[in-house]
């Protein structure tokens, strides 16, 4: 996929503050490109050189454990960033990023970010605030692996992704995950077997529907937080 220029960072939630003195110096010096599904934005072992901001569509961090496997450890949509905190540490990324839809990505340099950027305060609020919530999000991950059933551990898995990710449709919530079973299971540190399994235990329990391309449907919410506990 080709690169692109934005024209207009103030529908970016992270740059829409930016003061307007600041806001047409990165107009000028950001950039967006585009990745197609199932292409890599970075490798792990690549010098942190720029911050990646999502701007459309999603994508996957993962690193691979010491049996070649790989570990999913977050999922970023619109909005998310990845890099901050190792642009600032002048650090190499431990872990890969992937696409999982054909997404557009906002990359800032390193002396961008720190010349330009981290003088706003608004925007050094956000990073704070994001930086956060993925602490949060870092220590239901521990919950959800900490968790010898599986039966549990899926639960967990669809509920804390309804919750962050879901959108309301009818009477129910729908996930759109963009993961396979096996990244799926992956993330919940389980075998896509195990996953499938579960998933098809869940849909004959009237808990969820499945649809294609990952995507499903939380018929049972209330039913899956019980069965999570």
């Amino acid at each position: 996929m080709r690169g692109y220029e934005l024209t207009n960072y103030k529908t970016v939630p992270l740059l829409a503050n930016i003061p307007e003195d600041q806001y047409d110096l990165i107009r000028q010096r950001v950039r967006i490109f585009g990745v197609a599904k199932g292409e890599v934005v970075f490798q792990s072992g690549e010098p942190a050189s720029h911050m990646y901001i999502v701007y459309r569509g999603s994508m996957k961090i993962s690193n691979t454990m010491a049996d070649g496997k790989e570990r999913i450890l977050y999922i970023y949509h619109s909005g998310d960033f990845v890099g901050g905190l190792n642009v600032l540490s002048g650090d190499y990324y431990a872990y890969t990023a992937t696409a999982l839809t054909d997404t557009f990505v906002i990359t800032v340099t390193k002396q961008d970010f720190k010349h330009y950027l981290l003088k706003d305060q608004n925007f050094l609020l956000m990073v704070l605030e994001m930086s956060y919530e993925r602490i949060r999000f870092s220590e239901s991950q521990v919950d959800i692996l900490s968790t010898p059933n599986a039966d549990q551990r899926v639960a967990k898995v669809l509920v804390h992704l309804a919750m962050r990710f879901g959108q309301e449709e009818g009477n129910g919530i729908r996930l759109e995950t963009n993961l396979s079973r096996e990244e799926l299971g992956s993330y919940a540190g389980l075998t896509r077997e195990t996953m499938s399994r579960k998933i098809h235990t869940f849909e004959k329990k009237g808990y969820l529907k499945t649809y294609p391309k990952g995507d499903f449907l939380i018929t049972d919410l209330e039913a899956l937080k019980d069965r999570a506990r």
